[in-house]
């Protein structure tokens, strides 16, 4: 769905969009530290593509504006 609709694959094959796509999140994973669920911090925990949204202690703009724009995501096909 994300190699078809987004732009920065624009101009790619199909194959070259799906090798630029696993090679950034390769480079993603090398840089994710996990949250433990307990977590004293703030945090948006997004899970396949805004399937599932988790958030901890999120409050003022975040809790009234974005949080709920993340939710609002829809990146699967329509028809």
């Amino acid at each position: 769905v994300k190699i078809g609709s987004c732009p920065d694959f624009g101009g790619m094959t199909p194959d070259e969009a799906m090798e630029d796509l696993k090679t950034r999140i390769r480079n993603y994973e090398a840089r994710y530290e996990p949250i433990p669920e307990q977590a004293h911090e703030s945090y948006i925990k997004i899970y396949n593509l805004s399937s599932r949204v988790v958030s901890n202690h999120v409050y003022g703009r975040l809790a009234k504006v974005v949080l709920p724009a993340i939710m609002a995501w829809n990146t699967g096909s329509r028809p």
